[in-house]
């Protein structure tokens, strides 16, 4: 009977505990966007505000691109470590869930002892005993004032930092395969163009040596024509430097050696041209796509979080103990119900009501870090938008220039027609044919430039707009 009084005495107890239990700690509170839908310059008929593929990158219709995207999702060694990165936050938060029940352990000794029969007191005699104990123990701290539920939003909010982080990778990873792999276009591209001019350059050396030979040129004409060829040479050892160094970089974010794509990769391939149209969306939806954003804005609420952590030191600690067992000279005695079994329920008090005003001094050191995470987010925010901004505004004018070369490419060409002609008919000679060929290969290699940078400043855009891990990486929770 006394048992079970101390035991409805300590449910009494601990369910007034439960019902009367509050949280200590300001609430996180989800920081507004206050920044305007529209983009800050109006753009042109070939700029869409709907919203933005998350498969951008099929806009360039190449299925090696795609392939290689996919091996990099798959094999990328970053993006692996980000996902262990992300697992070892979500075992922190069940770390903080197991706070909130009870620990059970098992205590176990067996020892065979002899006493001494010199200790000096009468009837003194040695005498060797047995003793058996079990003990099943039990112990739990009451989270009366929300400390461990506070550490427990904090590391929930880590975990989706980490999410963040980990699709923060995946649209890195994403956006530098397609800018390697265009680079390494662009590279073969140049090549191909530089070669063609070498060989323009080496006909007019041929043909001004001939003409110096009948005293139609001087040497000058010789000289500088020879300049000009060789100048054109010397540009593709540098060239075919940064073809490999593409394809280097390439190989390693697929997770491979820096050989790996040599020999798929050597083999040169059309150069796709920018789409005509492209989809941005709204500066909102684009801020809230970004990983980098979700990311501030976590941290800044595991820092809220652990405000709350720090206060609740500042009040008691409730816990409960128990434990129940045997305790017999004899095994046998161990397994039977007698007077072998014992047991206890105590509870105990942990409050450093006086501390020197560390704690205090911690909760405002806690304070200080949630303001400055708070501005980091305030700044985050800031640059997300300057620089897709910036990104916008530099494909968009990039296009434009690539449009207006396309022009001045047509029309030197037709210049070439005419040229060809007027020489057929002999009203020029081929001099002028070829340096209207020059003008033309000039042209063509500015459009060229032209066509890849616009191609790798779309590139950048999408990755600013933050699309594209929606496909592999994984969804977000709102932590309440």
């Amino acid at each position: 009977m006394i048992k079970l009084n101390i035991v409805s005495n300590f449910i009494v107890l601990f369910s007034w505990i439960f019902l009367t239990s509050c949280t200590v700690g300001p609430n996180f509170v989800k920081p507004k966007l206050d920044v305007k839908s529209n983009w800050s310059v109006p753009h042109k008929n070939n700029i869409s505000s709907d919203k933005v593929a998350i498969n951008w990158w099929k806009i360039f219709n190449d299925e090696l691109l795609k392939k290689y995207i996919q091996e990099a999702i798959e094999n990328n060694n970053n993006i692996k470590t980000a996902f262990y990165n992300l697992k070892n936050s979500k075992s922190f938060v069940l770390e903080r869930r197991a706070a909130f029940i009870p620990s059970f352990g098992l205590d176990q000794e067996s020892i065979r002892r002899r006493t001494s029969g010199s200790s000096g007191f009468a009837n003194a005699q040695g005498t060797t005993f047995n003793t058996f104990t079990t003990a099943l123990q039990a112990s739990w701290q009451i989270d009366l004032f929300g400390g461990n539920k506070r550490a427990l939003e904090s590391a929930k909010f880590l975990e989706e930092s980490s999410k963040a982080s980990y699709n923060d990778v995946i649209l890195t990873v994403i956006t530098e395969v397609a800018t390697r792999y265009f680079e390494i276009r662009q590279a073969q591209r140049q090549i191909e163009i530089t070669k063609q001019n070498a060989k323009l350059f080496k006909k007019t050396v041929e043909i001004i040596d001939v003409r110096v030979k009948f005293g139609e040129s001087d040497d000058f004409d010789l000289v500088r024509s020879q300049g000009e060829y060789q100048n054109t040479i010397s540009k593709l050892p540098n060239l075919e430097g940064n073809m490999y160094s593409s394809i280097f970089a390439l190989s390693i974010l697929l997770g491979k050696q820096p050989e790996y794509l040599l020999k798929e990769m050597s083999k040169f391939k059309t150069f796709p041209k920018p789409p005509d149209t492209i989809s941005i969306g709204t500066r909102i939806e684009m801020l809230s796509r970004r990983p980098d954003i979700r990311i501030a804005e976590n941290i800044y609420g595991a820092s809220i979080a652990d405000i709350g952590v720090e206060i609740s030191n500042l009040y008691p600690k409730f816990n409960l103990l128990g434990n129940i067992g045997s305790d017999a000279f004899y095994f046998k005695d161990m397994l039977s119900v007698g007077p072998s079994k014992f047991w206890s329920i105590s509870s105990f008090i942990d409050w450093p009501f006086f501390a020197g005003g560390a704690i205090r001094a911690r909760v405002l050191g806690k304070k200080a870090i949630s303001m400055a995470e708070y501005y980091n987010f305030k700044q985050t925010v800031l640059e997300a938008l300057s620089n897709t901004e910036t990104a916008l505004i530099k494909y968009e004018k990039e296009y434009q220039t690539y449009k207006q070369l396309q022009e001045v490419t047509e029309t030197r060409k037709k210049a070439m027609m005419i040229a060809v002609q007027l020489f057929d008919s002999g009203e020029t000679d081929y001099l002028s044919v070829l340096d209207v060929e020059r003008e033309l290969t000039s042209s063509q290699e500015k459009l060229v430039d032209s066509k890849t940078q616009a191609i790798l400043n779309l590139i950048t855009l999408y990755g600013e707009l933050g699309g594209g891990w929606e496909l592999f990486g994984v969804p977000y929770n709102y932590v309440s």
